[in-house]
């Protein structure tokens, strides 16, 4: 079942839908343009913070040693030493650890219990393999107790050179997320706004653009139904409503003239009608007026008749008179000889 919809409402709901479907694509490849480079910015600002988490270590001292499994910053013990990690993450965020060896001496990585993960160890992997395997600076993703982070981490050498701790700097991908999701929600409520703003805007133009249709089927409406005193709109305009509308003032002029032709026509006729009809009268009286004479004729002939008859009738009774006369005078003559 099709549904009833006009032309402004179609083309209004077809150009929102494909606003709206565009700019869903560039929110999401907005957002993934986001979430890589907010990625980049952030192991970048990783390197930043490592820079900073050693300015605060090296405050303690600059040479390292292990002795014991207790790692010193000069005469300073870092093993327990949390105020070290917990500037560092005042400094810059996220959090910080001091290893000693792959084992946690001081950090505010939490455990899931919320106390501080010390005295774990570094687990197996990449950034055990790069910084205690083959002494190395890791930069990049790392999965710490389960929790995905951004970190930078880098070897803590004694005065020989060997590797006897590490120093970490990272932030959780969580928090970070947080920060991208609310970016990205926000280019999606700007996106929106704009489809809304932009869908009104389309929605207005085709109703304006679309009155001048109306206007000019509305004419074509009238002259459809024989008002042609009335000027077609939109003549003036240089785009297709314009040629539909000089077409309309074609069809216009030609119902004027077919009109004119009708009317013609109807005119002719009327006078042949009138024509006929006083033929037809005049037809009528002559047959009238020949029944009249007619009528006469008969009388008059009948009239003849009846004298006729009389005149027969008084030659018979002359006739009658002349036989008795002669009769009389035969006898008379007889008569006459007899005497």
């Amino acid at each position: 079942m099709s549904l009833k919809l006009r032309l402004t409402t179609r083309f209004a709901l077809i150009t929102i839908v494909s606003l709206v479907v565009l700019a869903a694509a560039l929110a999401q490849q907005a957002a993934s343009l986001v979430t890589d480079a907010m990625t980049g910015m952030a192991q970048q600002r990783q390197s930043s913070n490592m820079a900073v988490a050693w300015q605060v270590l090296q405050e303690h001292g600059t040479t390292f040693r292990l002795v014991d499994g207790k790692l010193y910053a000069g005469d300073t013990l870092l093993n327990g030493d949390v105020a070290i990690v917990d500037t560092i993450q005042k400094l810059v965020g996220g959090t910080a650890t001091i290893f000693a060896g792959d084992t946690r001496v001081a950090t505010n990585v939490r455990k899931d219990d919320g106390s501080r993960a010390v005295g774990t160890p570094l687990a197996q992997g990449p950034v055990h393999s790069a910084v205690l395997g083959s002494g190395t600076s890791f930069r990049g993703e790392a999965n710490i107790l389960g929790k995905d982070f951004y970190t930078a981490y880098d070897p803590i050498r004694d005065a020989s050179g060997k590797v006897i701790g590490v120093l970490y700097v990272g932030l959780e991908k969580a928090e970070f997320q947080q920060v991208v999701d609310a970016l990205v929600l926000r280019i999606v409520l700007v996106a929106g706004a704009l489809v809304v703003v932009a869908g009104g805007i389309v929605w207005w133009l085709l109703r304006r653009e679309f009155r001048a249709l109306h206007d000019v089927r509305a004419s074509m409406r009238a002259i459809s139904h024989d008002e042609t005193a009335l000027t077609v709109p939109h003549l003036a305009r240089h785009d297709e409503i314009g040629e539909m509308a000089q077409a309309v003032e074609v069809f216009r002029q030609g119902v004027i003239q077919a009109t004119d032709l009708r009317r013609t026509q109807q005119a002719e006729a009327d006078r042949k009608l009138a024509r006929q009809q006083e033929i037809e009268t005049l037809t009528a009286r002559f047959d009238q007026a020949v029944g009249r004479l007619m009528g006469n004729v008969e009388s008059s002939i009948e009239s003849l008749r009846s004298a006729a008859g009389s005149l027969d009738a008084g030659a018979a009774h002359t006739a009658e008179r002349s036989v008795r006369v002669a009769t009389a005078s035969e006898q008379a003559s007889a008569n006459v000889q007899t005497v």
